[in-house]
């Protein structure tokens, strides 16, 4: 009797402790949708707005084109 308790404790402490991990995503505002001039550099490429530079080419591994960091 007493473990069939320990369990029930057990199971009611930890039922509020298991949630969904929720994504947050910055966007930033009054940003105005520009189109590329040029096709992407290479393939992985993709459109993308940089808060500092504006819009341009990035690559998930090798960055920003154009010398962009």
């Amino acid at each position: 009797m007493k473990k069939m308790l320990f369990a029930m404790g057990i199971l009611i402490l930890f039922t509020g402790c298991v949630t969904e991990r929720t994504v947050v995503r910055h966007t930033p505002g009054r940003v105005t949708y520009v189109r590329p001039v040029y096709p992407a550099p290479g393939p992985g490429y993709f459109w993308r707005h940089n808060p500092r530079y504006g819009w341009g080419w990035y690559h998930h591994r090798r960055g920003w084109h154009r010398g962009w960091h």
